[in-house]
């Protein structure tokens, strides 16, 4: 489904912009003849749009990201001037959808949408007056009656999260209740949790709440083939069985802007995030390693409990000019490990870190917090004297970190034997592995040919061999002989997948991937 312009009136006149900030914003907007006719509702919420349709929901998760982050493959870089004058222009809007498709389903369902409020939206699209829709009403429950026989779907909100419910009547069998995902990257059970992976992290659908009235029903996903359903335990048929996943979503930040980028979810269910802020009174925790706002952007790192209902602890990290995190990874002791850059001279580095000074304007940055997000276990700087990115992170059970992006600098730390000790152009990938203490590097390579080439994903398997993924605009990046796409695609840019030994000095694969027109990485797993 397309994207749309649409427009919001109220009968107590608000402005677009009252109307669209804050708890307004959270309802359900009704089709009218607006959408194609298998939508029955939209809702929008922060980076997220829900299309409820008649054959299920289709999760829209989208993200605005700065274009100058993407400036080599183009051939040039911005000034911090330029970045800010041309903040709307040089955007780029990023999208993965998600589709949970319920299986032999009604195709007719009735709907109904309840506690109507008093806006509307207009939706005056285009010069054919037949597809305009006026007075297109806005509720805060959505029901869908009748998806399978005797069953409804609830949409509704609570404390401002998006929830829904099965609706089981007397004497239906919720068994008819089955759905299969579309557009994920992995999906599974794990704890209880149906988890799904998007190129933006993890979703994950908590356990079940099945009930009643004030009696709890045991329940659980059970994944059969590609397709999931609910295993119930003992219930009164002759009384209404509620199904509930319990989902949860909530704003971060403060009074100014703020981006998320990174999120990790640890085996108990609290959620890691990390992003920038230009907040002073972003969210954070007493006793937090940094409580104060660095000075312009800085690095936020913000733990999440299980049910996103409260911080288990929320920190800046940042110097007195600008930083950008952009990947977290938490290991198996809680401490959580953040990638990204800054532009700072007073970042915080450690004392013995592998690189404590800034080797030139922009640098890539690894800091390790320890489990309560009050202390720096390690914290170093790597770049050389051009600008160096940091776009993935990966920690393997010994606790080293391997890190990923992309660098102009022709002096960036690379090791003896490692697999590409140059710079092959302007722009190159690196591959960075770090001790555990991150006082060493174990190795670091270059990865490019001539053109533009950057990195944004890396994951290393049980063997130690990393995996890294993004763009290429080289015609000569190095191809492994018998590889899936041996010869660049076309356009500005072809994706690139690249499989390196456990020592960094070899490849064990490495194929193009991409068509005639640009293509780009940005996740791997």
């Amino acid at each position: 489904m397309d994207f749309i312009t649409d427009m919001y009136t109220s009968t107590k006149h608000k402005s677009v912009s009252d109307a669209m900030n804050g708890a307004d914003r959270k309802f359900f907007i009704e089709n009218r003849g607006q959408w194609h006719s298998d939508v029955l509702y939209l809702c929008r919420m922060g980076g997220l749009d829900v299309w409820i349709t008649k054959y299920g929901v289709n999760y829209t998760f989208y993200k605005v990201e700065r274009a100058e982050n993407r400036s080599f493959r183009y051939g040039y870089a911005y000034s911090m001037t330029d970045k800010v004058s041309n903040e709307i222009e040089n955007t780029i809007l990023l999208g993965h959808r998600v589709l949970y498709e319920l299986q032999n389903h009604n195709p007719n369902p009735q709907t109904e949408g309840k506690q109507r409020q008093e806006g509307y939206y207009n939706y005056l699209i285009g010069n054919d007056p037949s597809k305009h829709a006026s007075y297109v009403g806005l509720y805060k429950e959505a029901l869908v009656k009748n998806v399978y026989n005797g069953i409804d779907l609830r949409y509704y909100f609570d404390k401002g999260y998006l929830r829904y419910d099965y609706i089981v009547h007397a004497g239906a069998d919720p068994s008819q209740i089955k759905f299969k995902l579309r557009g994920q990257y992995n999906d599974f059970v794990k704890d209880g949790k149906l988890v799904y992976t998007t190129r933006f992290g993890e979703v994950a659908l908590a356990e079940l709440h099945t009930y009643q009235g004030n009696t709890t029903i045991q329940s659980k996903f059970v994944k059969q083939g590609d397709v999931y359903t609910f295993a119930l335990g003992n219930y009164d048929r002759s009384k209404d069985l509620i199904i509930d996943p319990l989902v949860y979503s909530t704003y971060l930040g403060g009074t100014s802007n703020d981006y998320g980028y990174g999120i990790y979810v640890d085996s108990s269910g609290s959620a890691y995030v990390t992003g920038y802020t230009n907040s002073t009174d972003y969210d954070i925790t007493p006793g937090a390693f940094q409580t104060t706002n660095g000075g312009g952007l800085d690095v936020f790192v913000t733990k999440l409990n299980a049910t996103g209902t409260a911080l288990d602890y929320s920190t800046y990290l940042g110097g007195s000019n600008g930083e950008e995190g952009r990947s977290i990874y938490v290991d198996g002791s809680g401490s959580a490990y953040v990638t990204g850059y800054t532009q700072s001279t007073d970042y915080d580095v450690t004392s013995g870190a592998f690189q404590t000074t800034n080797g030139g304007s922009w640098d890539v940055f690894v800091t390790k917090l320890n489990a309560t997000g009050d202390q720096l276990l390690y914290s170093t700087y790597l770049g050389g004297s051009a600008d160096d990115y940091g776009y993935g992170i990966y920690v393997d059970g010994s606790g080293s970190a391997y890190v990923t992006g992309y660098t102009n600098s022709t002096d960036y730390d690379i090791t003896p034997g490692a697999f590409q000790t140059t710079n092959g152009g302007l722009v190159d990938v690196f591959v960075t592995k770090l001790n555990v203490t991150g006082t060493a590097l174990v190795y670091s390579t270059y990865l490019g040919g001539s053109g533009y080439d950057g990195s944004y994903g890396i994951y290393v398997d049980g063997s130690g061999s990393a995996y890294v993924t993004g763009y290429t605009g080289s015609a000569n990046y190095d191809i492994t002989p018998g590889a899936f796409q041996t010869t660049h695609g076309g356009g500005s840019t072809d994706v690139f997948v690249t499989k390196f030994n456990a020592t960094g000095d070899q490849l064990l694969y490495s194929t193009y991937l991409g068509g005639s027109a640009d293509d780009y990485g940005y996740g791997i797993y």
